[in-house]
């Protein structure tokens, strides 16, 4: 390092992210995805955040799926995208379970809707782990009767949940079907 440059973070987290550290390995993966003191680098962020994924970082597990689904940094494809959410959703992660759910319910991509899995992930992650976005899309199905019954009254309660937590979309229909 040159003399009078100041460290940055990923400078400090570089030689732990070498020798393996998953948590060091999503940090540094997180600098690179959003350019905090290094400029932006999404192949630099998924090299990372595929070792963090690796190691069973859950929250690099995640990031990982988003990056696929995105096709930054990696190559687009859903069905990788499913395969790290999966693992992810396996140690109770909320927001991989949430898209999950998404990604079967219309299906996208290279994977099938499957309206099964689809309700099996969005109610895993609305009712067990209280996940706003996932109460919404449950409040949502209910409300249209979408793979479910209809139930008006289950709809109202799962997006009261979802409002209650600042879900805006939420707040906008039940103000709209009051």
């Amino acid at each position: 390092m040159e003399r009078g440059k100041t460290k940055t973070m990923a400078d400090f987290l570089l030689p732990k992210a070498e020798k393996g550290d998953a948590k060091a390995q999503f940090s540094l993966g997180m600098i690179h995805h959003l350019g905090q003191g290094v400029p932006k680098d999404p192949t630099e962020a998924a090299k990372w955040l595929t070792l963090a994924a690796g190691g069973g970082n859950s929250g690099a597990q995640y990031l990982l799926g988003t990056l696929h689904l995105a096709g930054q940094g990696v190559e687009e494809n859903a069905r990788t995208a499913v395969r790290w959410f999966s693992e992810a959703a396996k140690k109770l992660h909320a927001p991989s379970q949430y898209q999950l759910g998404l990604l079967y319910l219309d299906g996208k991509g290279n994977v099938a809707p499957d309206m099964g899995r689809a309700l099996r992930w969005l109610r895993e992650a609305a009712l067990d782990l209280k996940y706003p976005e996932a109460q919404f899309s449950l409040g949502m199905l209910h409300a249209e009767g979408r793979g479910v019954e209809r139930d008006p009254a289950r709809a109202r309660e799962l997006l009261n949940k979802a409002a209650n937590h600042g879900i805006d979309k939420a707040r906008e229909w039940l103000e709209a079907n009051d």
